[in-house]
């Protein structure tokens, strides 16, 4: 929109310029109230040694944190940080219960449809780790061995947990082992609420603590050695080969990623017991990095890539994980 001031009417004779050089129509331009005009720019105060003078008014420490990529740390409209931590795990603990047990949406019968999946789960325990197939295959029950792998695998990835019982020796009123061991043979059913019970490093009380409860004797190993990591990942590797090769003379495709691939995908898709291991693989990756992050800060680790493999990286991060925190504490002492 165009704002006229007083016409010099002179000034239209001689040709449209003014005495002054300055022409006879003066517009300003009206900006928009929402359009916000651009701050100047204010450069700090120079040193003696021509270096610029920190401003006192910057917190360092998020700067630091955003340039790190803890974005995180930072950020105030995260909805879910709003939420108790109990809260959160007790409503994913009672909607895993309810999915898996109960409800007709996922695929598979649920508890009251069948037998099926109960009979399953006990064939693939008496296979575990393929103790019977390998060295009784004639008294072993016979079952798709992607399945078995995966059945394994689960089961590995639950035995990681025991790399963190410290976690468990600062915790009010949780016995972390007993949950442990019920995680062992059902998973997410006892893992979740431990999840739910257990009090983040960052809220806790008892970090700060000169006697912390001691842990069992047997223990040390999976905390400080390089031992348990290894184990795990051997016998993953041999859970891999299984599903590749397990199993040629009864179910085809040997050898072939693809086709033995396309078998588990299809079981997960068709059975509840295929869905509910495939889901808690989902569950513990969920889990693994509040973990890892609680264990750093509980040691005073401070490594950015073992923590972003730790984090991220399902299963194979929390193994590598274990193995850098090993050479960590060889380092402290």
């Amino acid at each position: 929109m165009l704002s006229f001031t007083s016409i010099d009417t002179p000034a239209l004779v001689r040709g449209g310029v003014s005495e002054t050089g300055t022409s006879p129509f003066r517009c300003r331009r009206k900006i928009p109230f929402f359009v916000r005009r651009p701050r100047p720019i204010r450069l700090q105060p120079m040193s003696g040694n021509g270096e610029q003078e920190p401003n006192e008014n910057v917190d360092r420490e998020k700067l630091r944190s955003f340039s790190m990529g803890r974005w995180s740390e930072i950020s105030s409209v995260s909805f879910l940080n709003n939420i108790p931590s109990t809260v959160r795990w007790g409503s994913l603990w009672v909607l895993y219960g309810y999915t898996l047990l109960f409800s007709q949406v996922v695929p598979g019968h649920n508890v009251f449809s069948g037998t099926e999946d109960v009979s399953l789960a006990l064939d693939l325990s008496w296979n575990f780790m393929f103790v019977q197939p390998l060295f009784q295959p004639e008294r072993a029950p016979v079952s798709p061995p992607t399945l078995e792998a995966l059945f394994n695998l689960v089961a590995l990835y639950g035995t990681l947990w025991f790399g963190f019982l410290p976690d468990g020796r600062r915790q009010k009123g949780v016995s972390m082992m007993s949950f442990l061991l019920g995680t062992l043979f059902l998973t997410n059913l006892f893992w979740l609420p431990y999840m739910a019970l257990r009090e983040p490093y960052s809220l806790s009380q008892d970090h700060s603590r000169e006697d912390p409860p001691p842990l069992p004797s047997w223990s040390a190993p999976l905390e400080q050695g390089k031992v348990f990591p290894l184990v795990i990942l051997t016998l993953a590797a041999i859970c891999v080969a299984w599903m590749l090769y397990g199993r040629a003379d009864v179910y085809p495709g040997a050898g072939d990623f693809g086709l033995r691939w396309d078998q588990l995908t299809h079981l997960v898709g068709s059975g509840r017991l295929a869905f509910s291991l495939a889901l808690d693989v989902v569950i513990f990756a969920l889990c693994q990095g509040i973990m890892v992050d609680d264990d750093m800060a509980r040691l005073g680790m401070d490594n950015e890539n073992v923590k972003l493999v730790g984090r991220w990286v399902p299963f194979l991060g929390l193994i590598y994980y274990f193995w850098k925190r090993a050479e960590f504490l060889e380092g402290k002492d």
